[in-house]
């Protein structure tokens, strides 16, 4: 499959947070599965990152679902991870105006790791990781729905 097949040239311009954020994330995580961090502090601060992560999912939903207040956001927050509330005041003041970018994070990553494990389970011996991350990233951040179909034809592609 060539580069950009049957991926709309508006989608690999244009920002999509579920890749990108989720593509940031995924990337943490497999730099602690290459034994990248070099110290328990490092991971540590990784792990802590994944922690805000599932936190900011709660308070996004929390805002736009379950008729949370700004309060009840950097609350939740401050109960729930390490951050001062200085820091916990942006994302709380961002999702009123900007629904579900808080489940961006999570949805991205967890998305790439099912389809790396889809790839994994396709391919056999034959799955590179480095082809499948050439594969991910060739086209940009596309949404995550024209991710997964590409991925899915790339799988069952003739070889």
């Amino acid at each position: 499959m060539e580069r950009g097949a049957a991926i709309p040239a508006i989608a690999r311009y244009f920002w999509s947070p579920g890749f990108g954020e989720g593509w940031a994330e995924y990337a943490e995580q497999l730099a602690d599965e290459m034994g990248v961090y070099s110290s328990d502090t490092a991971r540590l601060g990784a792990l802590a990152d994944l922690t805000l992560s599932a936190a900011l999912l709660v308070v996004d939903t929390g805002i736009n679902a379950f008729g949370w207040t700004r309060d009840d956001g950097i609350q939740f927050l401050e109960a729930h991870t390490r951050v001062p509330q200085i820091r916990a005041e942006v994302p709380v003041d961002r999702y009123p105006v900007w629904p579900a970018q808080g489940l961006s994070y999570a949805l991205g990553r967890l998305e790439i790791r099912r389809l790396r494990a889809l790839a994994e389970q396709t391919l056999g011996a034959k799955f590179d990781i480095k082809t499948f991350h050439d594969r991910v990233l060739e086209d940009g951040a596309v949404p995550l729905p024209l991710l997964r179909d590409k991925i899915e034809r790339w799988l069952t592609a003739p070889r």
